[in-house]
Order: structure tokens, then C-alpha cells, then sequence
């Protein structure tokens, strides 16, 4: 799984593909948990106050199904602009946000508010039931340097809220390389050994191999929130091609393969 692809394939387009996982990613905040639409905006904007207030003003004294309506649709508007945007050589970026990071090849030695975490690998599975193809990956992070303090406030607190201070996900690109539609894939769960934290995601039945697709990988850390101006970016992105495609799981090493039948059991 270590096998580098070249990252020149992503550059050209990289700042829409990023705002559009960004924006994907608060509409997952809004239905995953109670947070508000000024939160997920303000956290996709890293801290844009003017853009909090006036989500606050439009927001205020509305119940909370009128609020997730709402929400929904100013969301998309922000999509769309997003998209529109990306047809721009011009778009702008925050001067506040930190520069997003690139991994080209694993391991990778992430900086979490000086604490080294190394990405250490991404396997995945693909798995042939119910007359289509089902694939399961897991993003696996080094944990020697973390204690069970830092666990408990890096992975489990808040968990599913803006305050978690590490976010995973994962998405499926689209075969066409010239778009930036990106599919989020859906989170079994994160467990955690004496060695590793494990992020656990599968995609939808397909009717055909997913063999040849690329698969997208997003790391988030804050150390305070996700809303912070600090917050940090990971991207790594890999093709299911030569040893990164295994129909069996004889490419699981042991404990990926225990963690992926805990997932599958819960």
C-alpha cells in the first residue's frame, strides 16, 4: 500500500476538489449531529465571523426542523457556488486557513499540535455479495506517540460534534478525471488498539468492480475545534490498481482483519 501515484494528476484541480470535500463534510456536521448551520459554516470557512453572524441572524428563533431546512438548502447555494467557482483560475483562497498537505506515499509523519502521528497505511477490500461489489477500507494512524488522554480528546470526545480533534473520512472520485463529483463513503465506525487508531468506511453496493477507481482520504486536526483558523488538512488519494486492489482477505494484515469484523458486527 506504500506504492506512490503521482500527485500531478490532482494539483491542476485541487482547491475545488478540496472545497467541495469541505462542503460535503458540513452537510455530514449537520446531520450527524446538533450542531448549528452557522457552526458547519464558520468551520467550513475557518472562522469567517461576518458569514457566522449573518447565518445567526437568519437562523435565530427558528425551530430545529425549520433550522435543518434551512440549513440543507443554504448548503447546497454554498455548493453550487463552489462549483461555479472551481470553472475560475481565480478563485481566492483564505489567507488565514493553514495550506493544506499533500501526502504522496505512505507512512506519513502528520504534526498534531507537535505531536507526531504517522499515517501509517490504507488497506483495502473488496468483497463480492448481494450480486454486486462492496468495498471496505481502512485508514490506520500510528498511536505510539498518543496517550490515553490524547485518545480520549483526539478520537472520543464530542465524538461526531465540531470539537473532535481528528476527523476521517473517505471519498470515492468519480471515474471521470476532468469532474470533481466525489462520493463520501459511509463510516463503520474508529476503533483503537494499544498501537493503532483505525477508521473503518465502505461504500455502496456496486453492480461492477471497483477495481482501477481512485479513492480519496481526508485527515482534519485542530487542536482546539474544527471551527479554528489552525485547523489542518490531510489529503492522501491512491488508485485500486496492483497491489492496492485485493479481492481477498489475505491482504488484511491480522488486526486489520479483527477490526474489520468488529465493524461488521456492530
Amino acid at each position: 500500500m506504500e506504492d506512490c501515484i503521482s500527485s500531478s494528476r490532482y494539483r491542476s484541480g485541487r482547491s475545488c476538489r478540496l472545497r467541495l470535500y469541505r462542503g460535503l463534510a458540513a452537510l455530514r456536521i449537520i446531520f450527524r449531529s446538533r450542531s448549528t448551520i452557522r457552526e458547519a459554516v464558520c468551520w467550513y470557512n475557518h472562522g469567517n465571523l461576518s458569514a457566522g453572524i449573518f447565518f445567526n441572524l437568519i437562523l435565530g428563533g427558528k425551530s430545529m426542523k425549520i433550522k435543518k431546512i434551512i440549513s440543507v438548502l443554504l448548503l447546497v447555494v454554498i455548493l453550487c457556488t463552489i462549483m461555479c467557482a472551481c470553472s475560475s483560475p481565480s478563485s481566492s483562497t483564505e489567507e488565514s486557513k493553514k495550506e493544506d498537505i499533500w501526502i504522496d506515499s505512505l507512512p506519513y509523519s502528520m504534526d498534531f499540535g507537535g505531536i507526531s502521528v504517522p499515517f501509517s497505511r490504507v488497506a483495502f477490500y473488496e468483497a463480492y455479495i448481494n450480486h454486486g461489489y462492496e468495498g471496505y477500507v481502512i485508514v490506520k494512524l500510528d498511536r505510539k506517540n498518543l496517550t490515553d488522554d490524547d485518545i480520549y480528546w483526539m478520537v472520543n470526545y464530542n465524538e461526531d460534534t465540531l470539537n473532535t480533534e481528528i476527523r476521517v473520512n473517505a471519498y470515492l472520485e468519480d471515474d471521470d478525471e476532468n469532474s470533481y463529483d466525489s462520493e463520501s463513503l459511509n463510516s463503520l465506525g474508529k476503533f483503537y488498539s494499544d498501537e493503532y487508531l483505525y477508521y473503518v468506511f465502505a461504500t455502496d453496493l456496486n453492480r461492477y468492480s471497483l477495481e482501477g477507481r481512485e479513492f480519496g482520504i481526508q485527515i482534519i486536526h485542530s487542536p482546539t475545534k474544527l471551527t479554528a483558523p489552525d485547523t489542518q488538512y490531510f489529503y492522501y488519494f491512491f488508485d485500486l490498481t496492483g497491489s492496492n486492489y485485493s479481492d481477498s482477505v489475505d491482504s488484511l494484515t491480522e488486526d486489520e482483519l479483527d477490526i474489520l469484523n468488529q465493524a461488521l458486527s456492530e
